[in-house]
């Protein structure tokens, strides 16, 4: 075979031949990284890899950093001329002249600098040279003559295979940062001096960097490093032939087949952290610990001794710490697939982990598909849920779970619950229970738990497991959370550790000044894959405290922070997630959230946790407190008064005249509420809650000494009571407006009493609170609404309208009128409602404007709503939040309250409103616009419940034309027409009977619509009226192209209507036979005759009516079916008149009527029963 032709030309052919073979590897080695030489080792046979250029100027460098020029960098600079390599020793060598700067004593620090001396250092005796070859595959050593020892520039055979076989040097993960000054343990160390750092500083300085080059380690984590090739001792006992440095911990470290040290450096700010408990800075060694996935057993300290060292040539040594750590090795699950964990680590490969990864993901797209694995799985659960029973004597039980029967018989398709085995007649408190899950089998469970195979089926165990668990978790997991099944059997995966025989030698400076450390491994690699880089280090920790820091505590939690604003300038516009994957975990992120909220409330942030501090506001003067009592009732119960004292001073203005009060349960989780009284100062044009109080009772005696203790705190605070103007002489208030809570009434009203000055109200303070209700409550409009809503079902439009009217009642006499046309109802909903009005006969007075001994003018002049109190509970929970801590909840409030004074305090001073459009005739016309936006949606709302009629442009006439499908959505689901809201059927309902149509397979069957039967009551009118297009109703498999249509037959059912009379029957029918159809996926109703959208009558014009011809419809529940768009609905078109010469009396005309508007029917939301061959749809009648 001929020789291929080189690209190299003759001149560079022969320059290649000079270079000796080690000088191409280096070059190799500096140019190309070790996964790529690895995976291209044939590129490597010959030379035509080589860029001439470039390996010309490699070795120009090299030999430049060997020259006496370069190494005057270092602390002994050597004097004389030319290149040690090319000076030839012999048997005594001349001494060498070297200059060594003088050090300066510390009398003579301030003097002149002395000159450097020149001192001769005899040279030691040339070596004995050797070659070493390969010769039949045994090592031969060659001694060398001078000349030769001078002139060969060849290396050894093994040199050679050694270097052709050395591996990447790669490595790790995330750099974390913290650092401390202190070796082996946690102990705080004295902060290092200026001057020591100087030294270290000038000391790295003089190192010769000039032969590091960027290392081609691809650190996971993003980090960088340079490396030093060649033999190096960084101890007396330690040798290796790479230096690596790397700024920053690492999250995972190479094993390096080649003997490296790896120096990391901690010198920067952002590694000198501290303990957020023990305020100590971190030891080195703990940084480098707690950032490395992988876990070391160290104790704290490790095998520690003496060592020096020097972490780069040139370097004076530096006395350390010696720790020998010991990998803890894997833990996963006693069932895990060996595959995923026996390899053998020393490059930072990330294949195997990568495999664990996809392993884990399959697992859980599996788990549960099963009717065995969810057994196994609900089997886990009952196993973890120990059971908490005590018995008498203090013993625990120690029960276990079995099956036990259902009391009841059969439940949800289960006869048996988990119950525990420790339950006696004697001993029946406090056992767990667990219901059995729908999906978990009864059958086998019994079996699980009797440890008995579930199935014989093989094909239902499961895989080899996956489950490994993260090193830094270890055995603090005992079992795993997969399902296990061998042979049938439900097998519990308990998690063990597989150890790994790698060791790292850490080098910690004694000096805590010097931040930095040497890390030297074995030469035994990982027996386990790198483990998932979870672990969030020191510095993490503390950068995300530092976001926690710029938002705040109060009220946070980690998705408020996560997207805060201050968050993303802190983490360069990136969420945490972004920013370090570690920092995913929502746990992790939590816990630093409560221990950052604990760090500044060390109390906690319960009820209780309130108390130092109200203890700690009690020593500050009256203007300056904000917590003004924190009490206990007789019953326990808790009060807690806040408020700031400029706000309250509020309540005594002339401009305010009312006030609402009303607890709200959304701000605090727990116990506890958050009771607001709440104005509207007229003088700045804006509401304000000027007192809040945290309560837990809600009864008469509690709201009375709730009430108590604002009437105190406010004589302290301002020196009159709460001033209502009914009962306190130069009073403002008028009314108060509370919602429909009968405690809170009643006791506000005993409290104000205590208060009376019976000479100027004219009331004895022992006059009863239900008398005393009338005088200056108002309840909230809204809240005495909300029950009528849900008489809408029960009722006509017309008997709700004037239900709701109930408010504006004129007199006693049209009161009584009501009262009694509501009783002849004989709803017993609605009747209970009124006897509790009746019954507590202070709430009519309240609620009416005519029976409440409140002026007309003062009712007219005060709210009849809790509105601005509303408004207010919505206000804060924006600002501060919800669902709190009680501590969180008060100081947050604390916050709104005194900047809400501050604005308020400004604004009387300076004249600047915080709203300038809000004083009453902006308001009044914002709620003009708000009224009519609500009448004219309830106009729509009314309008929707009349279908739009369709009519044929051929009058009276039924074309039977095929049918036509209507359109598909998106997703491929069959549109209809939107379904309006029912109305009642003309005027009233009479009966329950269901729209239905049953549909059969066999062909001598007719379809049928049950219509239900309608009592007609309503004006004397003539019938004038249009008969329009009936309509086909339609099937179609989408799968077959097959179907069919046909026209629906109507009958009314014989039924007996509400009243007692029968209802009529009469022939409204319109009949035809149903072939035989296959299955189908798709069912449609459309217009006989086309287009979709068919043309409007021709005799009757459509015309936009607000008010006419209520629609009639007859309702089921909706079905299946995607709604069509409403844009060809924006006005109603009026299908039929009835004149006022109609005999509203005559049936015969109803019927005749009802039959022709029968013939425009409208069906939609269809569903299909292929069981019960039953299809339940909509029927709209239009009036």
């Amino acid at each position: 075979m001929s020789e291929l032709p080189s690209k190299h030309a003759p001149a560079d052919r022969e320059f290649l031949d000079s270079v000796s073979a080690r000088q191409l590897m280096e070059f190799r080695n500096h140019v190309y990284s070790p996964v790529y030489i690895e995976l291209n080792a044939g590129k490597f046979l010959d030379h035509e890899w080589v860029d001439i250029s470039g390996l010309k100027q490699y070795l120009r460098r090299q030999t430049q950093n060997s020259s006496p020029a370069a190494s005057t960098t270092h602390p002994f600079a050597l004097s004389g001329s030319g290149s040690i390599a090319s000076t030839r020793p012999s048997a005594v060598s001349d001494p060498v002249r070297v200059k060594i700067e003088a050090t300066a004593t510390p009398a003579s620090a301030s003097l002149v600098k002395a000159e450097p001396q020149v001192i001769s250092i005899p040279q030691s005796p040339a070596q004995i040279k050797m070659r070493t070859l390969n010769e039949d595959g045994q090592e031969v050593l060659e001694l060398l003559s001078d000349s030769e020892a001078d002139t060969d520039d060849r290396d050894s055979d093994l040199e050679v295979m050694e270097a052709l076989q050395r591996t990447s040097r790669s490595s790790s993960t995330i750099p974390p940062g913290d650092a401390d000054d202190c070796p082996g343990d946690e102990s705080e160390c004295g902060e290092p001096s200026g001057m020591a750092s100087s030294e270290s500083n000038d000391e790295s300085d003089n190192c010769d960097e000039s032969d590091l080059v960027e290392s081609d380690t691809v650190w996971q984590d993003n980090g960088t490093s340079r490396v030093r090739i060649g033999q190096f001792r960084p101890t007396r006992k330690t040798s290796v032939e790479r230096m690596e440095y790397r700024a920053g911990p690492a999250a995972v470290y190479p094993i390096h087949r080649v003997r490296t040290g790896i120096v990391i450096d901690l010198s920067d700010e952002k590694y000198r952290l501290r303990d957020p408990t023990t305020k100590k800075l971190y030891s080195l060694m703990s940084i480098i610990i707690n950032a490395d996935n992988d876990s070391w057993d160290w104790g704290g300290g490790g095998s520690r001794a003496g060592a020096k060292v020097t972490f780069a040539p040139g370097e004076t040594p530096v006395d350390c710490w010696r720790i020998r750590c010991d990998c803890k090795g894997a833990y996963a699950c006693d069932q895990l697939d060996p595959a995923l964990r026996d390899i053998l680590r020393f490059e930072l490969d990330s294949g195997p982990r990568d495999a664990i990864i996809a392993a884990q993901q399959e697992t859980r797209r599996r788990e549960g598909n099963t009717a065995e694995e969810r057994v196994v799985l609900f089997m886990k659960v009952i196993r973890d849920a120990k059971c908490r029973a005590v018995d008498t004597k203090g013993n625990k039980c120690r029960g276990g779970p079995i099956l036990k029967p259902k009391p009841h018989g059969s439940e949800r398709n289960h006869q048996y619950f988990v119950g525990c085995s420790g339950w006696t007649p004697k001993f029946q408190q406090g056992h767990r229970t667990h219901p059995i899950p729908d999906n978990v089998d009864e059958d086998l469970l019994a079996n699980a738990l009797a440890g008995r195979p579930m199935t014989d089926d093989p094909a239902k165990d499961t895989p080899p497991c996956s489950g490994i668990i993260h090193p830094h978790t270890g055995l603090k997991k005992k079992y795993c959370s997969h399902a296990h099944i061998v042979n049938g059997i439900q097998v519990r995966g308990e998690i063990k550790n597989y150890p790994c025989k790698a060791v790292r030698y850490v080098y910690v400076p004694k000096d805590p000044s010097i931040r930095k450390v040497l890390i030297v491994h074995n030469n035994i690699g990982h027996t386990h894959p790198i483990p998932t880089l979870s672990n969030v280090s020191f510095e993490l920790n503390d950068t995300y405290r530092q976001c926690i820091k710029a938002h705040g505590v109060l009220g946070a939690t980690v998705s408020k922070i996560d997207n805060a604003q201050s968050t993303k300038m802190l983490l360069d516009g990136k969420t945490p997630c972004a920013y370090a994957p570690p920092l995913h975990n929502k746990r992790v992120k939590r816990d630093l959230l409560h221990a950052a909220k604990l760090e500044e409330y060390p109390h906690g942030l319960d009820v209780e946790a309130i108390i130092p501090i109200a203890q700690a506001e009690l020593l500050k003067s009256l203007p300056e407190r904000y917590i003004h009592s924190y009490i206990k009732t007789k019953q326990g119960k808790i009060i807690i008064v806040t408020f700031v004292p400029y706000l309250l001073k509020l309540l005594d203005d002339s401009g305010v005249t009312s006030f609402d009060g009303d607890a709200t349960y959304k701000g605090i989780v727990g116990k506890v509420n958050e009771w607001e009284l709440t104005i509207f100062a007229k003088v700045v044009q804006r509401a304000a809650s000027i007192l809040r109080a945290y309560i837990d009772g809600a009864s008469t005696d509690f709201f009375e000494e709730l009430f108590d203790e604002l009437q105190r705190v406010k004589l302290m605070v301002t020196g009159r009571p709460i001033p209502l103007k009914k009962f306190v002489r130069g009073g403002n208030l008028i009314v108060a407006n509370v919602d429909m809570d009968g405690a809170q009434v009643l006791g506000f009203c005993r409290a104000v009493m205590k208060y009376n000055d019976p000479e100027y109200s004219g009331f004895s303070n022992d006059t009863p609170p239900e008398e005393i209700a009338p005088e200056i409550i108002k309840l909230c409009w809204r809240h005495g609404k909300e029950p009528i809503h849900d008489f809408k079902s029960l009722v006509t439009p017309q008997q709700l309208a004037r239900i709701k009217n109930v408010f504006y009642i004129q007199s006693k006499e049209e009161l009584a009128e009501f009262s009694t046309w509501l009783y002849g109802l004989g709803i017993k909903k609605i009747t209970d409602w009124w006897k509790h009005k009746e019954i507590n006969d202070w709430i009519i007075p309240c609620l009416i404007k005519s029976q409440s001994n409140i002026s007309a003018d003062d009712w007219d002049a005060t709210p009849s709503t809790t509105n601005t109190n509303e408004a207010q509970h919505h206000w804060t929970n924006s600002h501060t939040g919800t669902k709190l801590r009680p501590v969180e909840a008060l100081e947050s409030r604390r916050k709104l309250d005194l900047n809400t004074a501050q604005e308020i305090e400004m604004s009387l001073r300076t004249g600047i409103l915080s709203n300038p459009n809000n004083d009453i005739s902006h308001r009044m016309s914002r709620n003009s616009r708000r009224q009519a936006a609500t009448a004219e949606k309830e106009r729509e709302s009314r309008d929707a419940t009349k279908p739009k009629a369709k009519a044929s442009s051929r009058r009276g006439k039924s074309t039977r034309a095929g049918t036509t499908t209507l359109s598909a959505s998106s997703s491929g689901r069959v549109k209809t027409r939107g379904r309006p809201e029912p109305a009642p059927v003309l005027p009233t309902q009479s009966d329950t009977v269901s729209p239905e149509l049953i549909v059969s397979p066999l062909p001598t069957q007719t379809t049928e619509v049950l219509v239900p039967d309608f009592t007609l009551a309503g004006p004397a009118v003539d019938p004038m009226f249009d008969i329009f297009p009936t309509f086909d109703f339609g099937f179609n498999d989408t799968t077959t192209s097959q179907g069919f249509n046909a026209p629906v037959t109507f009958r009314a059912p014989s039924t007996s209507s509400s009243s007692g009379t029968s209802s009529p029957s009469t022939s409204l029918y319109r009949s035809a036979e149903l072939p035989t159809f296959t299955p189908f996926d798709r069912l449609y109703a459309a217009l006989a005759q086309p287009p979709y959208q068919p043309p409007r009558p021709s005799l009757i014009s459509p015309m936009a009516d607000e008010d006419q011809n209520q629609g009639t419809t007859s309702h089921m529940p909706a079905m299946d079916l995607d709604p069509a768009p409403r844009e060809t609905r924006s006005s109603r078109i009026t299908l039929a008149r009835l004149p006022p010469t109609f005999d509203g009396s005559d049936k015969s005309k109803w019927e005749t009527f009802l039959d022709a508007l029968l013939n425009y029917l409208w069906a939609y939301d269809l569903e299909f029963d292929s069981e019960k061959k039953k299809i339940a749809f909509t029927l709209s009648l239009l009036g």
